[in-house]
């Protein structure tokens, strides 16, 4: 499932419609949601889990807390969730239980809980709160509790994910260093293996050739480069190092002219290893104990 679309109307701190167009940070699927202490990151998450399952995406909210504080008495609460799945996309559109001002004459009347999933073909929408949410779990297969450790990371276990990916694909570059082999192969294994789980890879700063100095030719970036590198030989030494990041793939190197950070600020993360090409596998000279374990991305490791 992608998120497309959410619409949030007088729900948790956001007061009045706001929208959040995921189809304008890219194509990847994988979204880090960062900022400030109070700031509403939850909610989005919230607003997110409520639109499909009407429930919140942690245990301790409750639906009926969703009404915004800020909103104006006239104000509507609803969320509007779009969002593709199997190439296909989908709306849904839920609002709590909440008291509203009466139609007619003073005082407020009970807006009861309401829902609406949308299909993309020409079947009629369900309606009401609770086939709303059976439907939505039976469309993608899972309860809330199962989309909310799936679809929505938190920040530790994200960094994890990220160390995870970043510290594989240096093995599945590494696995490919034998003789004869084309660097560039070596090179596309990385951006091959990160790409597809939305993460992208510097490419100011790439791994190298080591000999009589640090840093030697030939250049091992963490793409297929579209100038060519040379087939693998015995005794060559080089220094493989996927360098990834969870945002965009630009660098800047601070004042100190040493430090290298993020452009946008995102996470990023670093692994290294030398290697020496053999008769057969490679020998990695700097090996030491994993750092992170494939089995949290869910892939099974060489």
């Amino acid at each position: 499932m992608k998120p497309v679309k959410l619409i949030m109307n007088a729900f948790g701190p956001y007061a009045s419609g706001t929208e959040i167009d995921f189809e304008q940070f890219g194509g990847q699927g994988l979204y880090l949601i960062t900022g400030d202490t109070g700031a509403g990151k939850t909610t989005i998450f919230d607003a997110i889990a409520f639109a499909l399952y009407g429930e919140a995406s942690g245990d301790v909210r409750r639906a009926e807390m969703f009404r915004s504080k800020y909103a104006a008495d006239d104000v509507p609460t609803f969320v509007i969730f779009t969002f593709d799945y199997r190439g296909k996309r989908y709306t849904v559109k839920r609002n709590p239980e909440y008291m509203r001002p009466k139609g007619r004459g003073k005082g407020y009347t009970l807006q009861r809980a309401d829902a609406e999933l949308t299909y993309p073909d020409e079947r009629d929408p369900v309606t009401k709160a609770k086939e709303v949410t059976r439907a939505v779990t039976e469309l993608i297969g899972l309860d809330r509790r199962q989309f909310t450790q799936i679809a929505m990371i938190a920040q530790g276990d994200f960094q994890k994910l990220l160390l995870a990916g970043t510290e594989e694909s240096l093995f599945r570059a590494i696995e490919l260093v034998r003789p004869g082999a084309l660097l560039a192969d070596v090179c596309a294994a990385v951006e091959g293996f990160v790409r597809p789980r939305g993460f992208t890879v510097v490419r100011d700063f790439v791994g190298h050739g080591i000999g009589r100095h640090l840093h030697e030719e030939p250049q091992i970036p963490n793409y297929r480069p579209h100038y060519k590198l040379p087939r693998l030989k015995k005794g060559m030494a080089l220094a493989i190092e996927p360098m990834v990041n969870a945002g965009r793939p630009s660098v800047k190197i601070l004042d100190d002219g040493w430090t290298v950070v993020t452009a946008d600020g995102k996470p990023s993360a670093h692994f290294e290893h030398t290697v020496i090409v053999t008769d057969g596998a490679p020998l990695i000279v700097t090996d030491r104990p994993r750092i992170a374990l494939p089995e949290q991305l869910g892939i099974a490791p060489l």
